[in-house]
């Protein structure tokens, strides 16, 4: 595997096998080791060692061969670099993060930090929460964060309930050369904009990558739009121990109202504006109670934490910054992704609607997400669908791509009377080799419209038989293609 920091010491001809590559390729390097970093040192002597290390900033190595034992996260400021040596494991033995990021606590952003070769064994133990950073839950988690490289982090024991990296309210970030292997999300975004994850392998039984402009209240601790990104060379492994839920991808969006008395929420799960702060409810069980309504009586107006009012709800505050009304992905590119876990759906462009989260409020301001591109998508497994959109989009367009017996494209309309907003989505099939036997359908439009262009085709098989959906109008096509 090939990182950043190789590529910069191969260009000015430095041998990797001294320490001093750290010092020679980001300036002076300081050895974790000198702070009292060490595999033989205690838990918490580790994290006060390391915390020690990085408090100044600049460039850190840890080269001792071995197993580092950490029981709480360490805070990175900016213009801070952490590169782990060869042969070198960080193993908690309570439930932490390993990093995060110091401007997470109070809402500032950090600069120029840079996470190399972390090697995590999360033995068991989750990330936590953090009370004025409520929904932030990743084993590395970033929150306020700008210019982040991430490098090289492995992953093969992620625990059920937290994400192997969790990055919120963002600017150009970088995620490369990782393998996740677990139970949870792999990457796993809230809002923010220009982002590069590639070169990537993922066997997690939830979702590995999780665009969630919207979300569960639990699972982030901003929501706003996600936008101008590459998803490239990543890996969707098959995993017959675990199996599956979710997608490759979440490509979550939704829609929101300002408070208003008389108002029926959920007691978990609805999102409101009020004050021009964003509050989330989290009272209730998400399987029982959750989904429950009840009417509103009490405004939010607190400024962090959580209150419960006389009405039975609490809202738990969430935001004052990048308030908006909607919430989405936007100009984004998923390019040479192999699909290789059977799936349901592979990617879904997607609302929440149960006792976690309730992404469109009734009445709300419709999100649209907008201008997604899927190019060089090998479809390796058995897929129902490769893309299944359920909130509006604007466009969909899958090129250079090899799909089997699934759809191209679902579109599912949920209940209307809500007052959602249906328009036509444009679906492209540009240089799709259709590898499919027999009768497919390979764009469907339930109680929505699309208009559908479909050149470059290259059909393998001569029984395979091209269908739409009734509501499907076909601008173009060079096959054949039938209606239902």
């Amino acid at each position: 595997m090939v990182t950043t920091m190789d590529i910069q010491a191969q260009e000015m001809g430095i041998d990797q096998g001294t320490t001093s590559v750290a010092a020679m390729v980001n300036g002076v390097a300081k050895n974790a080791a000198n702070y009292g970093f060490r595999p033989d040192a205690k838990a918490s002597d580790n994290v006060t060692a390391l915390q020690r290390a990085v408090n100044d900033g600049g460039t850190v190595l840890i080269d001792v061969a071995g197993t580092y034992e950490i029981d709480k996260e360490v805070v990175l400021k900016s213009n801070t670099t952490v590169i782990f040596g060869a042969n070198t494991v960080v193993r908690k033995t309570a439930d932490c993060s390993v990093f995060i990021n110091e401007g997470a606590f109070s809402r500032s952003f950090d600069e120029n930090i840079s996470i190399v070769g972390l090697h995590l064994d999360c033995n068991s133990h989750e990330a936590h929460f953090y009370e004025n950073a409520y929904g932030l839950l990743g084993h590395i988690a970033m929150f306020y964060v700008k210019n982040l490289s991430i490098d090289g982090f492995h992953v093969n024991n992620l625990p059920s309930a937290s994400f192997g990296i969790h990055v919120c309210t963002f600017e150009n970030i970088r995620i490369t050369n990782c393998y996740i292997e677990g139970h949870k999300d792999g990457i796993h975004l809230g809002r923010g904009k220009g982002f590069y994850i590639a070169h990537c392998r993922f066997k997690t039984f939830d979702d590995p990558i999780a665009l969630n402009g919207h979300d569960y209240p639990i699972s982030n601790p901003e929501i706003g739009w996600i936008e101008n990104g590459l998803i490239d060379d990543c890996y969707d492994l098959a995993d017959e121990e675990r199996g599956t839920t979710g997608f490759f991808a979440r490509i979550l969006a939704g829609g929101w109202k300002d408070w208003e008395e008389g108002q029926m929420y959920q007691y978990n799960g609805d999102v409101c504006v009020s004050d021009g702060k964003i509050y989330r409810t989290t009272a209730g069980d998400p399987y029982g109670k959750g989904k429950q309504l009840a009417c509103a009586s009490s405004k939010p107006t607190h400024e962090s934490g959580s209150a419960t009012g006389e009405d039975g709800l609490t809202w738990t505050y969430q935001q004052s910054q990048g308030v908006g009304y909607t919430a989405g992905v936007r100009n984004v590119v998923f390019s040479n992704i192999h699909l290789q876990k059977p799936r349901i759906t592979a990617l879904s462009i997607h609302f929440d609607r149960d006792g976690w989260s309730r992404s469109f409020y009734p009445g709300s301001t419709t999100p649209v997400q907008e201008n997604l591109v899927f190019e060089n998508i090998f479809v390796e497994a058995e897929l129902k669908s490769l893309i299944v959109a359920v909130t509006p989009v604007n466009s969909i367009k899958i090129i250079n791509s090899v799909i089997g017996n699934c759809k191209a494209c679902d579109l599912i309309s949920l209940d209307t009377s809500s007052g959602i907003k249906y328009g036509k989505t444009h679906i492209l099939l540009s240089g799709t080799t259709f590898r499919g036997h027999g009768t497919q359908t390979i764009v469907e439009a339930d109680q929505r419209t699309a208009a559908l262009k479909v050149m470059g085709s290259i059909v393998e098989n001569d029984d395979f038989k091209a269908v739409t959906g009734k509501n499907v109008d076909v601008l173009y096509s060079d096959m054949e293609i039938q209606q239902e």
